[in-house]
């Protein structure tokens, strides 16, 4: 479930709140994803969730908006800029994309020259969509879909950098 205020005529001054199961990552590696789960890198046993809150959106162009994500994964918070595009506003869907260094919440080692060597920055790319609504100016639902959940009317957050 997510918190959220969003009104079209007003993106500047809405938000939405959505958690992340992080045991959802996928990296098309089961060992590398099981890896991913322990204490080296996410700890999903005790911090099975991590937090984004999209606020101050601002038109770049068109459809086109640049916003501030307030990230939190693991103890460790920090606001990212990121961009997003409204695909449709009935229902309001849109999709986007940041760059996350990993290292501002203590995941995993720094990067070293080996090619073996995990990238520090993570770029991460979102779709989202809300239910349709007769007034997009009201809250209308809106949820996070856990990657192999069935499509209804959900969020979609999944990482599609191979690390």
């Amino acid at each position: 479930m997510a918190d959220r205020h969003i009104a079209l005529d007003a993106l500047g001054e809405s938000f939405v709140v959505v958690e992340v199961d992080v045991a959802s990552v996928d990296t098309d590696n089961k060992d590398r994803d099981d890896h991913l789960h322990t204490a080296d890198f996410f700890e999903v046993e005790r911090w099975p969730l991590a937090k984004v809150r999209v606020h101050s959106a601002e038109r770049i162009e068109g459809v086109r908006y640049r916003a501030k994500f307030d990230v939190s994964i693991r103890d460790a918070q920090k606001t990212i800029d990121g961009e997003f595009e409204i695909v449709s506003e009935d229902p309001l869907s849109v999709k986007g994309s940041l760059v996350i260094d990993r290292m501002d919440f203590g995941i995993g080692t720094p990067k070293t020259r080996s090619p073996m060597s995990i990238t520090n920055e993570v770029p991460v790319t979102f779709e989202a969509s809300l239910a349709p609504s007769v007034n997009l100016r009201a809250e209308p639902a809106f949820h996070h879909r856990p990657s192999g959940w069935p499509r209804r009317e959900w969020v979609e957050a999944r990482v599609h950098k191979r690390l």
